[in-house]
Parts: C-alpha cells; sequence; structure tokens
C-alpha cells in the first residue's frame, strides 16, 4: 500500500532537517539512511504493518520547506486482509506526526525570534 503527503513548514531546510534528524522518540521509527540536508529514509513497525518511508526535504526559498513523505505500507498477518480499511487511518497517523513536527519547529523559531 503506497502513499505519499507533503506539508510546507515556515522554517528553512537546515532546521527541519534537524528537527527530523533528531526524532527518538517516534515509537516504530528506525532511521536507516541519512543524507544531509534532503532525504531521510527509515523503516516503520507497529502492529499492523512494517513500512519504508522516505522523508524528502525542498527547499522553497523565503524560509521554506516542503517535506514529503513517501511510504510502502506492508500490512502484517491478518492485517493484510484488511488493508483497504487501514489506509484512511494510516493517512491519518502520517499526517498528524507531520503537523506536530511543523507546529515543533515553528514554535521553536517563533520562541527564538528568528
Amino acid at each position: 500500500m503506497k502513499f505519499e503527503d507533503a506539508i510546507v513548514i515556515d522554517a528553512d531546510r537546515e532546521t527541519v532537517w534537524r528537527e527530523l534528524d533528531s526524532i527518538d522518540d517516534l515509537p516504530g521509527w528506525r532511521p536507516t539512511e541519512h543524507r544531509r540536508p534532503s532525504f531521510i529514509a527509515g523503516i516503520f513497525e507497529d502492529e499492523r504493518t512494517t513500512a519504508v518511508v522516505v522523508n524528502h526535504l525542498e527547499s522553497l526559498g523565503d524560509r521554506q520547506t516542503r517535506w514529503i513523505i513517501y511510504a510502502n505500507h506492508k500490512p502484517r498477518a491478518l492485517f493484510g486482509l484488511l488493508a483497504p480499511f487501514l489506509r484512511a487511518p494510516i493517512s491519518r497517523q502520517t499526517r498528524s506526526i507531520m503537523e506536530r513536527v511543523k507546529l515543533a519547529v515553528e514554535t521553536k523559531l517563533a520562541e527564538s525570534g528568528q
């Protein structure tokens, strides 16, 4: 089950990179490759799925960055039968993570006065 999502963050690409590279508390996330400042790939695993995830950061100039996630999920065991019903919850979960990272980056910048 493949999908992608994107969000624009009001921060330069290096700032967004540092935030993504420092995420250690996301359960199930294991980074496997880093190409500073535009690429972080990894494996995400939970009880429902195993996913290969690629995070790509594009500089939009004017202190904006587009963060694009490409993911390929393989449902585990019986969840394979439920795959058509898992797309929406997985998509919502991914979007929620992206919005939390966006908020964290933009809040840190606002608090630092940048």
